[in-house]
C-alpha cells in the first residue's frame, strides 16, 4: 500500500493521508486513540490540506474536492475537464484565514487559486508546481523544468500575485 501527502490538523490531533491500494482513499488518523476514518475512496481522492473548520480539500478527478473530516459534506470545489484534456487540480494549500486554496493544474503546471468566499478559481499567471504560502507574505513554488524554487510576494487580501 502507498501512503501520500499526509498532513496534520489545525488542532494537531489528526493526520489526513491518501492512501493507494487499487484506488486512492482518503483517510484520517487519530494520534490520541490510533483510530483510522475512511472519509472517501471516490474521485482518486489524495494530497488533502485542511481548514481551520475541519474541512479536507484534496486533489480528485475533474478538480479539487472537499469533505468535512467526519466524512460528511462532499462536494466539487473546483472544476477542470479531466476527460477532455486531462486537466485536474492538486495540491492544495489552504491559505491563512481559510481565505482561499492554491493549488496546481496538473497538466499545464500553471498555479491557481481557489477564493473560498466567492468559490472562483483564478490562475495566478506563473508556472510551477507545489505552491505553498509563507508568513512573510510570499508565494513560494517550485520551478517545473528547471527545478528551481521561486518566492513571489502574493496579497492574501487580493489573491493575487
Amino acid at each position: 500500500m502507498t501512503r501520500s501527502g499526509p498532513r496534520i490538523s489545525p488542532d494537531g490531533t489528526r493526520v489526513a493521508f491518501a492512501a493507494y491500494s487499487d484506488t486512492w482513499t482518503l483517510k484520517v488518523a487519530s494520534l490520541i486513540d490510533q483510530s483510522i476514518t475512511v472519509l472517501t475512496d471516490r474521485m482518486g481522492a489524495s494530497v488533502p490540506a485542511w481548514t481551520s473548520d475541519d474541512r479536507l480539500f484534496f486533489q480528485g478527478s475533474g478538480g479539487l474536492w472537499s469533505i468535512r473530516a467526519d466524512g460528511s459534506g462532499l462536494g466539487q470545489a473546483t472544476f477542470a475537464d479531466s476527460a477532455e484534456t486531462g486537466e485536474t487540480h492538486g495540491r492544495p494549500f489552504v491559505l491563512p484565514g481559510d481565505r482561499g486554496v492554491l493549488h496546481t493544474n496538473n497538466r499545464t503546471r500553471d498555479l491557481g487559486v481557489l477564493d473560498l468566499e466567492t468559490g472562483e478559481t483564478t490562475s495566478l499567471g506563473v508556472r510551477g508546481t507545489y505552491p505553498l504560502y509563507s508568513s512573510s507574505g510570499h508565494l513560494l513554488y517550485a520551478g517545473v523544468e528547471s527545478g528551481t524554487f521561486f518566492a513571489v510576494p502574493f496579497d492574501l487580501g487580493r489573491l493575487q500575485i
